[in-house]
């Protein structure tokens, strides 16, 4: 589990200093309520600034943020240059 995590966080390290910004919004939000803790899930969708297809992602926020985002509200994506399979959502909603 520690290098699952280790890698993710390397990884959106990397996608943070080298990857490209572009617009996205948030699709839907989830709660996941489990026995020893809860997850607060975004979806959101952006289309590469290259124009390929929009692509969805998902990514586990804080409480406070997923209470603050709307379905239709817009966000700021970095994804990987490398291979927009990978995407960080920026925490700093747009109104």
């Amino acid at each position: 589990m520690t290098v699952a995590v280790w890698g993710s966080y390397q990884r959106d390290l990397r996608i943070v200093r080298e990857g490209r910004g572009t617009e996205g919004t948030v699709v839907k939000k989830r709660f996941l309520a489990g026995t020893d803790d809860s997850d607060y899930v975004l979806i959101y969708a952006f289309t590469p600034v290259d124009g390929t297809q929009r692509l969805e992602h998902r990514r586990n926020i804080s409480s406070e943020l997923w209470k603050r985002l709307r379905v239709g509200d817009r966000i700021q994506v970095r994804w990987s240059m490398a291979t927009a399979t990978r995407a960080a959502a920026s925490r700093r909603a747009r109104g």
